[in-house]
């Protein structure tokens, strides 16, 4: 029964609610949650048992459902959020830019050993969270803002009109990023390295941006927020200034903790990768500085704490010193699980978006390096998932 509210929570409703979409006006494919968002495996030999794609709720479910399940069961907020957090029941925004059919000029490939070109602006998804406008221009959807620092930003409270709930959103709601990604790099290079991730000179990084406040007026006393390129502000990548002028500071090498994917080497087919990152996401780094106490926990030193359920014993239950390696190893073949298929070593912690604030925007650049590097980008679709 709980599972057909959650799947379809309006029809127990006895009328119709208007569904609240975070889609705003014009052409771009940048939607709210639907239903068959995502693709299935697309098999199907019965007529008895279709393939049903997953359920993906609007604003108007989430509030919907929790609803029901406080005044059917008088559960404390707390508890009602944390079912909601483990059923992963989540509106959602969809922005995705397809390049693939487009001139040279209308392209955003990444070459490298130039500049100009080795650092591309893709896209920008919607600030999280909103479900009413103000909304950057589709056009803008694409269009790279200049490099400015953040002066002042909005409180939560500026948003409560933007957000299309009852109460106060939480600060940071963020639970959920999917980044699929269809690109190749030029298809040549060094022999013995094809279709690897190492040594890969061609990637994306992950970027944010935050409105610098700023407030217009209707004239009766009400202000709103403005949001457009003038008046974000970019997070990341860096934005350094020198005397009156800001710039990007674009480093050379991969940032471990922005790269979402790399390219497989020498390639010349597209290879999609579908890469996500979530906020339960625990992989870190190990720390040459880790030490622990008795009981296996960090100290004040830093570094990862082990789970003692990974440790070996022996037969009499006591544990064994390969068992504490085996946990460091452990941590330490996770991290390089994230290397071996291309993504940035640092993006395993969840930090960004647990981090991620009501009102953020989440971009993505395409990146190339040294002469001869390119990365040929056909297509960028990312998905954020929050809380209400």
């Amino acid at each position: 029964m709980f599972g057909r509210i959650l799947r379809h929570p309006l029809r127990w409703l006895n009328e119709s609610a208007p569904e609240l979409s975070s889609e705003p006006n014009g052409d771009h494919k940048h939607e709210s949650a639907v239903a068959g968002d995502d693709t299935t495996d697309g098999t199907n030999d019965s007529q008895e048992t279709p393939i049903v794609p997953d359920y993906q709720p609007t604003v108007l479910d989430a509030i919907v459902v929790k609803e029901m399940l406080n005044k059917a069961f008088n559960l404390p907020p707390e508890l009602v959020d944390a079912i909601v957090d483990l059923g992963e029941y989540w509106p959602h925004t969809s922005t995705e830019i397809v390049y693939t059919g487009r001139s040279r000029a209308e392209r955003k490939d990444a070459r490298g050993g130039h500049p100009v070109e080795e650092n591309k602006f893709l896209l920008r998804t919607p600030p999280l969270g909103f479900v009413r406008p103000p909304y950057l221009s589709p056009q803008d959807t694409e269009r790279q803002a200049p490099p400015h620092p953040l002066h002042d930003e909005y409180e939560p409270s500026d948003f409560q009109d933007l957000i299309a709930s009852p109460v106060a959103t939480r600060i940071h709601p963020c639970r959920k990023i999917v980044f699929t990604i269809l690109s190749h790099d030029q298809g040549w290079g060094n022999p013995g390295g094809e279709g690897l991730y190492t040594d890969s000179w061609t990637w994306f990084e992950v970027g944010l941006e935050r409105c610098n406040k700023t407030e217009t007026s209707d004239g009766k006393g009400t202000f709103s927020p403005v949001f457009d390129l003038a008046s974000l502000a970019t997070l990341n990548p860096p934005v350094t200034t020198d005397g009156e002028e800001s710039l990007f500071d674009f480093p050379l090498l991969p940032r471990e903790d922005c790269k979402i994917q790399s390219n497989r080497t020498v390639n010349h087919e597209a290879k999609e990768h579908c890469v996500v990152w979530s906020h339960t996401d625990d992989v870190r780094l190990p720390t040459p500085d880790t030490a622990e106490n008795e009981d296996g926990e960090a100290t004040e030193s830093g570094g990862i704490v082990k789970n003692s359920s990974s440790s070996g014993s022996g037969s009499n239950g006591e544990s064994s010193t390969d068992g504490d390696a085996g946990a460091e190893a452990f941590e330490t073949a996770e991290v390089q699980a994230l290397a071996d298929v291309g993504r940035g070593i640092v993006t395993g912690d969840g930090e960004f978006v647990r981090n991620l604030k009501l009102g953020d925007i989440v971009t993505v650049w395409a990146k190339a390096r040294f002469p001869g590097w390119v990365n040929y980008v056909d297509r960028v679709k990312v998905n954020v998932y929050w809380a209400i």
